[in-house]
């Protein structure tokens, strides 16, 4: 079975004002093993603006810039090839009700399947410090399905739909009974310091919501 691994960059979560700036897709064959990407590039969306989103989370947390995004290909150029993908492969991602929501607000059609941080939720994975079972983080995924790799996600659309693809090829053989992971349990440091983050990041995405609407 072939499967296609999305991931996009966005600069919020609000569909109708944050834009899709990246977007990335890997092919992976579940039989044969074979991951290989079929899309990444840089995407100027109609709604993206360079004095509203230059606070975005993503340009100070990724390698991606402004000017990347200014000089990405338009979206309106790009959306026959990528319906004809997600005509041609089921889709999954690690945050599948995420990457989904923003793509079918911009009209594709898309055939799911299962959401890869779901399905690591349900395996186990990683469980809280208080010894519930949580819904990972790629990293702290990867962690668990890739002890021996020292991974750090970059935020790029492209590398990881590379290693979310793994992540799925790792599920499939815990499925298959051929691994067996070792989950892990989290620190409560971890989790505080994680919390924060997250936080962070949502109040930035807040503020650059309001000041969006101050300025239409």
């Amino acid at each position: 079975m072939k499967i296609g691994v999305l991931d996009i960059e966005t600069t919020g979560f609000i569909v109708t004002t944050d834009a899709v700036v990246e977007i990335g897709i890997t092919l992976v064959d579940t039989t044969t093993q074979e991951i290989t990407k079929i899309f990444d590039k840089v995407i100027l969306d109609p709604v993206f603006c360079k004095y509203n989103h230059k606070t975005a989370w993503i340009f100070e947390n990724s390698n991606l810039t402004i000017e990347d995004v200014l000089n990405g290909v338009p979206l309106e150029e790009i959306e026959d090839e990528l319906q004809k993908i997600f005509d041609t492969y089921p889709i999954t991602a690690h945050n599948k009700s995420f990457d989904l929501r923003f793509l079918r607000s911009r009209n594709f059609e898309i055939n799911d399947i299962k959401c890869l941080m779901r399905s690591c939720r349900e395996n186990k994975l990683v469980y809280t410090h208080k010894g519930s079972p949580k819904s990972p983080s790629v990293e702290e995924a990867y962690q668990v399905l890739f002890p021996d790799e020292h991974y750090i996600e970059k935020h790029r659309g492209g590398d990881d739909s590379i290693h979310e693809a793994k992540i799925l090829l790792k599920l499939c053989e815990i499925k298959a009974g051929k691994f067996k992971p070792t989950p892990i349990t989290l620190t409560e440091e971890y989790e505080t310091n994680k919390r924060l983050k997250k936080q962070k990041k949502s109040n930035n995405y807040i503020k650059t919501f309001y000041k969006q609407k101050t300025l239409s």
